[in-house]
């Protein structure tokens, strides 16, 4: 009954509410996404078969984006639990490995001209400020969305080899 011996067409894309300690079909979360896929895309290297889990992993983001451009904390197939940069930051990933292994057989989109793609990186150019040459009083990372998203944002910037952010340099 997991998801990954199951033809993933014939998975509805819901996540059960309130369920988060069941240890088999409960809910889940795109921060624990990240690091599955992270684990399997190295399990790939090593002849692991990661196909069925990757398409789940590419539907699920293909899926759930927010209208402004984002992904939330939790799965949400109408978007609706949006808003969180370092979950966008993953949700790139998920898409990115999408484009890599070529899983949308019927897109033709290469990544750097994905509408979703593009829609998150202009959110998060939106939360990247300008840099202004002065470091005090800046806000904690608590406060920019922790060390998780400024990690998140710099392994997704050099992923797709992005410099800039809205016009601005993110890694100042």
């Amino acid at each position: 009954g997991l998801p990954v011996y199951v033809d993933p067409a014939r998975l509805p894309l819901i996540d059960p509410e309130k369920k988060a300690e069941a240890p088999v079909n409960g809910t889940t979360d795109n921060s624990n996404t990240h690091f599955a896929a992270i684990g399997l895309w190295a399990a790939r290297r090593h002849e692991v078969p990661t196909e069925r889990s990757f398409v789940l992993l590419n539907r699920r983001f293909q899926k759930s984006q927010a209208g402004d451009g984002s992904w939330g904390y939790y799965f949400s197939a109408d978007g609706k639990s949006g808003g969180s940069g370092a979950l966008t930051c993953v949700a790139l990933l998920g898409l990115a490995i999408g484009h890599a292994l070529d899983l949308d057989k019927d897109a033709d989109v290469r990544p750097e001209a994905d509408p979703k793609v593009l829609k998150a990186f202009k959110m998060l150019g939106g939360r990247v400020g300008a840099p202004t040459g002065f470091v005090g009083d800046r806000p904690t990372p608590k406060d920019a969305g922790g060390f998780y998203y400024l990690w998140a944002l710099e392994r997704i910037a050099v992923l797709y080899d992005v410099s800039k952010l809205d016009g601005k340099d993110w890694y100042k």
